[in-house]
Order: C-alpha cells, then structure tokens, then sequence
C-alpha cells in the first residue's frame, strides 16, 4: 500500500481534466448549401482524402459527439415542453459537433458539412439536419397553438360543427386542424359526435361520466376470465409512508430538492463531456436522484423501461412508487434506470457528502446489479473518490474483473500486483495485439501457454509493471462519474495511463505474439499425433 499512498499525496490536485475549447463558427451560416446542387456531389478526390483522413483520426472523438446528439435527438420526453427542450439540446450538440470538426481544419469542415449540412433524399436534393429539427420545432409550436385556440374557440362555441370551423381557424391549414382534434379526441379533451356528415365539437367536463354506448360489450370468452382485483392499483401513497419504510443507511443517503429533508440545492445546467470538449445545456430537472415531495406518488404497474440519464422527476407517478419501494431493499431485481437514479446520488455523496456509506452502498449494488454500464460507471467512481478522499480502503471490494484494461493495468501497479496471464490476454487489443484467434478459439491453452512463455522468460508466469511507469507516463486517460448534474471540473480525473508505455506495450506485444506461434504449433502436433490432450476445452 506504500506506493499507492506516495501515488495520491503525489498526483492529487493535479488529476482534474482541463478542457481547452476549440475556437470555431457558433452558428450554422458558413455551410450553406447550393439551392441548385448538392456540393457533396462535386467534392475532389483531395476533398475526400480530407474527409476521410479526418473521421479515421478522430472517429472515437465523432462518434461520442454524434451518439450524445442522437439520443438528445430521439428523447422525445413525456411532455411537448421536454419533447421541445431535447430538440433545443439537440441543436446545442450539433453545433458543438460541428465546432469540434471546423477546430481541425477542411478535413474536419468538409465531414461535418457533407454529413450534416448536405443531405439529400428524392424530394430534396439538399437540406440540413439543422432544419429538420427547427421544422420539427416549428410543427409542435403550431400543433400547440392550434389546440389552445380550438379549446378556447369551443368554450365559446359548444356544438360547433367541424367542417364550419375551419373558416374560423384560417392562420391553419385543413390537416393541421383535422389532426389535432383527434388528439384532443384522444386525451378525452373534447366529444365529437357525427352529426350532419361531419361532427360536432363540444369540450368534455373534468367529471363527465361515461356513457353506456361508450363501453364495449364483453365477449362470452372475456366473461370466462379471472379478473384480478385492481382497487389498489392507482392508490395515492404518501411520500413520508414510503420513507419511513426505508432503512435508516439509505435514506440517509438521499437527496431531498424540498419538504422537510431538503438537503440540496437544483440547478439549472448541466455540463456534458464529449471527447475534449465541455458542453452546457439547459438542464430542468437538476441533481437527477432528487425527491421532491411536490410530486404524487401511486401505487400500481408499470413495466416500461425508463431508458438513458433517467431523472426521478421525469418518472410518472407509478414509477416513483416503484422506485421507493425498491430503495426498501436495494439488493432486489429491478431495471438498470432505477439503480442509475439511486446511484447518481451516491456519487454526489462520494464527492461532497458521506463518502464511506456511499461507498459501501455502491459495492453492494455491484454484488447484485450486473450491467456493464453500471459495473464501469461505479467502479471509476470509487477510483475517484479514493484519490480525491486519500481513502484507498474501498479499492480492496473492486471486482478486478470489470474493469477496463487501462483501469485494471492502473489497480495492479498501485496495488504492486503483478500481471497474471489472464490479465495480458484481457489487454491485449490495447497493447496492439489483434490476432485473436487462437484467443476465441482454444482459451484455456493459450493461457496456460502463456505462463510457459513467461516463465521461460522472466523464471516466473506473471509479468511485474515497473512502479515508475505510473509517476513517469505522460499520457493519461480519464474517469467520469456519470451524475451530469454534478459540475464537469469536479467529475473527472485523468490517470497516467501506463500502457501506452512504449516498452510496456513492446514486452506484451512480444509475449502475445510468442504464444500465438506456440500454441500455433502444439495445435500442429496434437493434430499430426492424434493427441486430443492439446485441444483446448473451454
């Protein structure tokens, strides 16, 4: 532990990413295209060596850029007004996108332009992106306009009838009229009731009781069925019922954005990472794990999957339950959304609250909850608030076996560990080792080959990282938390990264390589023999 101790009093304060931000256009008016031709069409063969010179250097860089976009893209959120704020987003990212490829030049410029700003289809020869989503904006702002002005148009006019309300509603066209009255039709907003060819319009009262022509009548065959007793399945719960359930260690680890428990304050942005750029958007909901006692809580179903940066205020009422009941036992199955809420809170804590119970909990949720996006998450997390608390004492619980190969090559030098074979076959597509075949194939033998290989090399069949490689390696990579609430200087840190160590990666290289003829040949001669003892059993 001497060595992990001298490596955190040495490197703390001097982990902390700083981005430099690449200066280029804020907006989108340089890559207008031609109104007559596709410029992407007329590109030269230098022109596309750029361009493709540029996504082949920069293609992890694009890719984080244009998967941060899409998913902002494709949230359609519960409500129009979140719906509307993930196009707004989107539009940020895509400008950060393209900022980030004019920093790099006509390579980068032409990319983003011909992949971005030069679409194409058989009714256009050439849109942007960006104007697909401000018409997208543009159409939920008319829809919603729309559907005020009839609910206020009807208040004043019950029983109006459809095909005479259009003239009354003239800034619309037809379908835009016809659609939304379905879709207020739907939301049981309104009646419409066929009358003289066409229908007549009247707004629903709050209570209005359902009538007997509404109901459909039920099968013989329905009639047949057991139906489970429902009464309890939209409940109203008391959100102080639900805490009180929750044992004392968890709920102290919660975050409260009102009512008696208030412990934090919301803020309004959030900062996203996307490869060396720091990007701020507008954020509504502020620390994702925050309860809030203004929102209802029901009992009840629901099965849907909440998807990617779940928030707890975004959850519907009988999603909230859920959740609550779940934290009664967070050992309990459940999706991989919920855990992520609890969790983002648990990083808070690890930076600015109680680090040791956070922690703790943490490994527990590890034990039970097994998703690589989590089990990555949590475990740089801990890396980070062990260096940052000078507390290495939660680093013993990590699962060597879900970390990444940087983050694993990274734990075994702190801790003086030496690199077992398991571990070099786990690094090697890192150390630039891409013949796998006998990998896949015959596992079991390549790694016991591989202890041959290194005992007949180094008298021993684990590889020792020199300790000095950690202080004296310059490049680095980095550890993120996840919770984007929490502000982006204080959520990652760079570590040296050893195995972009030149000799290192040489050494592991030549092991690999070495093993690769070996078992090369022992296959050769099991097959030539007729020795089924060489054939690797997985």
């Amino acid at each position: 532990m001497g060595f992990l101790n001298k490596f955190i009093n040495l490197f703390l304060g001097k982990t902390k990413i700083r981005l430099d931000k690449n200066e280029g256009p804020t907006n989108f008016e340089k890559s207008k295209p031609s109104a007559h031709r596709n410029p992407k069409f007329d590109r030269s063969q230098k022109e596309d060596d750029l361009k493709f010179d540029f996504l082949i250097k920069h293609s992890e860089e694009i890719k984080d850029y244009e998967d941060a976009f899409y998913n902002m893209y494709r949230d359609k959120g519960s409500t129009t007004k979140e719906e509307l704020q993930n196009l707004e987003n989107s539009l940020i990212l895509l400008n950060e996108l393209k900022k980030f490829c004019y920093s790099y030049g006509k390579g980068g410029s032409l990319y983003f332009d011909d992949m971005w700003m030069h679409l194409h289809n058989s009714k256009n020869n050439c849109f942007s992106f960006e104007s697909l989503i401000n018409t997208r904006i543009q159409d939920i702002n008319t829809l919603d306009s729309c559907r005020n002005d009839i609910i206020l148009f009807l208040e004043s006019n019950p029983g109006f009838i459809q095909k005479n309300i259009y003239e009354q509603l003239p800034k619309y066209n037809t379908s835009t009229i016809q659609k939304v009255l379905r879709l207020l039709e739907k939301d049981s907003l309104i009646n419409r009731v066929k009358k003289s060819g066409s229908y007549e319009l009247t707004i629903k009262t709050p209570y209005e009781p359902i009538s007997k022509s509404d109901i459909n009548p039920i099968s013989d065959t329905l009639k047949q069925i057991e139906i489970p007793d429902t009464s309890i399945s939209f409940r109203t719960i008391e959100l102080s019922d639900e805490l009180f359930l929750i044992p004392n260690e968890i709920k102290d680890l919660l975050w409260f954005a009102d009512g008696p428990y208030k412990n934090i304050i919301v803020q309004n942005y959030i900062d996203i990472a996307i490869g060396k750029e720091k990007i701020r958007i507008p954020l509504r909901n502020g620390e994702p794990s925050a309860i809030s006692f203004e929102l209802p809580i029901e009992s009840g179903i629901d099965n849907y999957n909440i998807g990617y940066y779940p928030f707890y205020t975004n959850l519907n009422p009988v999603q909230r339950y859920k959740y609550l009941t779940w934290l009664k036992d967070i050992r309990s199955p459940i999706d991989i959304g919920y855990v992520f809420i609890f969790y983002y809170g648990l990083e808070r804590h690890l930076l600015f609250g109680d680090y040791i119970n956070a922690a703790k909990a943490i490994v527990i949720l590890q034990n039970f909850h097994d998703n690589r996006s989590f089990q990555a998450y949590s475990n740089d997390a801990i890396f980070i608030s062990s260096i940052i608390n000078k507390d290495v004492t939660f680093l013993d619980y990590i699962n060597t076996n879900k970390l990444s190969p940087q983050l694993l090559a990274t734990y075994k030098t702190l801790y003086e560990l030496p690199l077992t074979a398991n571990d070099i076959v786990r690094m090697s597509s890192v150390v630039g080792w891409t013949n796998n075949r006998y990998i896949k194939m015959y596992p079991e033998l390549f790694k016991k080959t591989l202890e041959e290989v290194m005992i007949d090399k180094y008298s021993t069949k684990e590889y020792d990282i020199d300790n000095d490689l950690f202080l004296n390696t310059k490049k680095t990579f980095s550890l993120m938390l996840a919770n984007y609430s929490i502000d982006y200087e204080n959520r990652g840190i760079a570590i040296p990264d050893i195995l972009s160590d030149t000799a290192l990666k040489k050494d592991l290289h030549k092991i690999l390589e070495t093993t690769h003829e070996t078992v090369k040949k022992k296959l050769a001669e099991g097959r030539k023999n007729k020795n089924i003892d060489t054939v690797d059993t997985k």
